[in-house]
């Protein structure tokens, strides 16, 4: 990873009732979706735990990090910001997110 930065964050209801802290993180890595399959080739591995097969064309990925009375959490990885900001009501629309 070259670079990591927090883009959102603010307070997330769960299920529109238990408050979280809520970060949209965006990570910059050294590879892009044009370089997988040629990963792949390289590192005899398919679907490695290390590499993120849902990676934009930049070398972008978003995922959140939550965390609340029961701990922490990360969501899946999303390759653009307007997937990850519409993934936040998945499981409770209620949110006060600075984006």
């Amino acid at each position: 990873m070259e670079n990591e930065e927090v883009v959102a964050r603010g307070v997330w209801l769960y299920q529109n009732e238990i408050p979280h802290e809520a970060e949209l993180i965006k990570q910059t890595w050294n590879y892009t979706s044009k370089d997988l399959s040629e990963l792949d080739e390289i590192l005899e591995i398919p679907f490695c735990d290390y590499i993120d097969y849902l990676i934009s064309d930049e070398g972008v990925l978003y995922h959140w990090k939550f965390s609340g009375p029961s701990g922490s959490s990360v969501s899946p990885s999303f390759s653009t910001y307007f997937q990850a900001r519409d993934h936040i009501n998945t499981y409770g629309y209620k949110h006060e997110i600075s984006w």
